[in-house]
């Protein structure tokens, strides 16, 4: 899924299904929703921020291939879990990372976290910044598959 956005007043913001939307519009509403209207943008300034960010970078860096659960993460990474969690809430509320359930041989389970970013384009073009976020989707089959080879 690709979506396409200007975070400035003058320009539009475009995604695949062309719907335009002017920045006013989504300084009004502060997200964008994307063509499924499940799945918000971050804002311009909330993507930079959460990209720039060191801990946020290394959580999706560790959980774009398999989620893994904050333990692991931590133990990955170095970070302590209470910063994780921090960058793991922000990260979830920008919907550039998913939270699962994986269950354990055992019976109990565990909360695990996929990233659900792809790849980020950032152009600059006409004197202003446009960006556009493709995501890794999984559709309910995919994830229903998934989920049983766990077991």
């Amino acid at each position: 899924m690709y979506e396409r956005h200007q975070p400035h007043n003058d320009l539009r913001l475009d995604t695949p299904n062309s719907h335009s939307h002017s920045a006013a519009d989504t300084e009004r509403n502060h997200r964008m929703t994307s063509t499924d209207d499940t799945t918000e943008t971050p804002a311009f300034d909330t993507l930079l921020e959460l990209l720039e960010d060191r801990y946020a970078r290394e959580i999706l860096k560790a959980t774009s291939q398999h989620p893994k659960t904050v333990k692991e993460i931590s133990d990955e990474s170095g970070a302590s879990p209470s910063t994780l969690y921090h960058r793991v809430k922000r990260l979830l509320e920008a919907n550039l990372l998913m939270e699962q359930t994986r269950i354990r041989s055992d019976g109990h389970h565990d909360t695990v976290y996929a990233a659900t970013l792809k790849h980020v384009h950032l152009t600059l073009a006409d004197g202003s910044f446009e960006y556009r976020i493709e995501r890794a989707n999984e559709d309910a089959a995919d994830r229903l598959q998934r989920l049983w080879s766990e077991f």
